[in-house]
């Protein structure tokens, strides 16, 4: 009996190779439109990390590009407001943050002026 058993296996093993390439992508097809994500999400793809194929994953909605996920690209009209928006904000943002540094600078440069003739390192012109 245990020759049989094991003759069965080889067999079946076989036809499981052996299968159509169309058979398969009807499996793949169906498990698509069962409404469960099979497939990482672009991004995830990209990056080569662990995807939870949720919409939009955890990994991408971590770093910020949820808008990405599952697709890898924006849809139409969508995307185009809110990365305009987000540089606008970053745009502000850098503007603050320059206006403040030369802020420190001056203060730095008043406060080391009283202690030395010598500029600080760090007001240089080669940082």
């Amino acid at each position: 009996m245990p020759p049989e058993r094991t003759i069965s296996r080889i067999t079946s093993r076989r036809e499981g190779k052996d299968r159509d390439p169309d058979d398969r992508a009807r499996e793949l097809e169906l498990k698509r439109s069962s409404g469960k994500s099979f497939v990482s999400c672009a991004e995830c793809r990209r990056l080569k990390i662990k995807c939870d194929k949720q919409i939009p994953c955890t990994s991408c909605h971590h770093r910020g590009c949820a808008v990405l996920c599952p697709n890898g690209s924006l849809s139409t009209g969508q995307g185009t407001r809110s990365v305009v928006a987000a540089t606008e904000h970053l745009h502000r943002r850098i503007s603050r943050l320059s206006s403040r540094i030369h802020q420190l600078e001056d203060a730095l440069a008043a406060l080391h002026a009283k202690h030395s003739r010598e500029p600080h390192p760090l007001l240089l012109d080669s940082i």
